[in-house]
């Protein structure tokens, strides 16, 4: 992501929920691009119009010349938009939010929602998206967008990943609270056991047609717990 972004080049990262797309994208964005490079964050919803976009967007930009748009001279804008496949669908498949963007990769600006309507050419802007699989609420994208970026796939937290982190993090606890020995002992076999009833509960608690949002991940599990 770090060498696509540095080259102005658009990327899409994929994966489930909780498979660290935002975290690892925004830490980039906000310490690992250098100076020369200027961060917008954008998290999309459902109810994200085009002209919410639009408006946030140029917000963010400055005026070049006449109706050309970008950051300051010499920067180039890296705009990470997070969900990106949030947005509903229209009645034949559109997502605006999303058509909007596709307007500006295929021609490089977009119109004007005031008069005059004009074209307004937006330079130097790179876009990183980030989006877990349809459903749950999420939409399948237009392969009209899609094939503007370069995807970068990421995989879902494996059982040795999750137990290092929670050992870590359970460590760094019982190190801040003071807990007896004994205390301390049981921190292997509570994480492993922790791990594998996530597994079981993730694998048994799938969504049902009646509800479709229903999905069981890291950030479910946090929000339970």
């Amino acid at each position: 992501v770090e060498t696509l972004g540095s080259k102005c080049q658009h990327t899409l990262c994929v994966g489930p929920t909780g498979s660290g797309k935002t975290a690892n994208v925004a830490s980039l964005l906000a310490t690992g691009m250098g100076d020369g490079f200027v961060p917008v964050v954008i998290n999309f919803s459902a109810r994200t119009s085009a002209s919410m976009l639009r408006s946030n967007l140029m917000l963010k930009l400055e005026k070049r010349r006449t109706d050309t748009f970008g950051p300051a001279a010499g920067k180039t804008c890296t705009i990470f938009i997070d969900d990106t496949n949030l947005p509903l669908r229209e009645q034949y498949g559109a997502q605006p939010p999303l058509e909007l963007l596709r307007q500006n990769l295929d021609h490089g600006s977009w119109y004007q929602y005031v008069h005059p309507i004009r074209f307004s050419e937006i330079i130097s802007v790179a876009l990183v998206c980030a989006m877990a699989p349809p459903g749950g609420g999420r939409n399948p994208v237009s392969n009209r967008f899609l094939r503007h970026f370069n995807v970068v796939g990421f995989p879902d937290t494996d059982a040795a990943n999750l137990t290092h982190i929670f050992t870590t993090i359970m460590a760094a606890t019982l190190a801040a609270q003071n807990f007896t020995d004994e205390v301390r002992t049981a921190l292997t076999p509570v994480v492993r056991a922790t791990v594998e009833l996530y597994r079981k509960v993730q694998a048994a608690f799938l969504p049902l047609p009646a509800s479709v949002h229903y999905t069981f991940n890291m950030r479910a599990s946090r929000a339970c717990s």
